[in-house]
């Protein structure tokens, strides 16, 4: 079945969202931002995703699939960055829609009356990666090049879906880890992250980046 958030759910990320952008460039944030620029921050955090999905070469473990680097010594895959990763295309995903669609409003009217056919295959392992290469070009390509709104939300709905996923999380979960996220990325800009990189610490003493702290509520 289809992976994908409720209408409820939607307007309050893309409300979320809009207003983090503000704190970031200012009200008018989507005259400053070009859409091209959310597309590649988008695929940037996809590269950094694949990062924390397991990599393995000679010293495979029995039963662990060859991943994403696979010419490379095997390493534990990261299952909390991965979902971290995941919540930050969203980020950038929905940032590109709400310009597309001029707002939260008219990114919402497309929602609400977009049909999506849920005729998913079986979910094996190559599927789940593929359909996330898929998604990920899919939405890049809508949001820039294509003339049709439903075009681009309903590519929207397939990236949340393949994501779910690649990350093995619900709709909700997502949704409450974005929501923590959110949060901390307020938490950065109001410590100086965007002005000074000394004047907030990202890393505690022992090195753990501050997204850790996400899952420890």
């Amino acid at each position: 079945m289809m992976k994908m958030f409720t209408n409820e759910q939607n307007r309050e990320l893309l409300t979320a969202q809009a207003s983090l952008n503000e704190k970031y460039s200012g009200e008018e944030w989507f005259k400053k931002v070009p859409i091209s620029h959310f597309v590649a921050a988008l695929q940037a955090e996809y590269g950094e995703l694949l990062e924390s999905s397991p990599r393995t070469g000679d010293a495979v473990p029995d039963g662990m699939p060859a991943g994403w680097k696979w010419w490379k010594p095997y390493l534990e895959n990261d299952v909390n960055n991965n979902k971290v990763e995941g919540v930050d295309m969203i980020h950038f995903a929905m940032s590109a829609m709400i310009i597309r669609c001029c707002g939260v409003d008219g990114v919402m009217e497309q929602i609400e009356k977009l049909s999506i056919e849920d005729d998913k295959p079986e979910n094996t392992d190559e599927f789940i990666a593929t359909a996330l290469i898929g998604a990920v070009s899919g939405f890049s390509l809508s949001a820039i090049f294509s003339e049709n709104l439903q075009e681009v939300v309903g590519a929207w709905i397939y990236l949340v879906d393949a994501l779910c996923d690649y990350c093995e999380m619900t709709p909700d979960e997502m949704f409450e880890l974005y929501a923590k996220k959110n949060k901390l990325n307020s938490e950065r800009i109001a410590g100086g992250y965007t002005k000074d990189a000394d004047s907030y610490q990202k890393y505690d003493e022992d090195g753990n980046e501050d997204n850790t702290k996400m899952f420890k509520d």
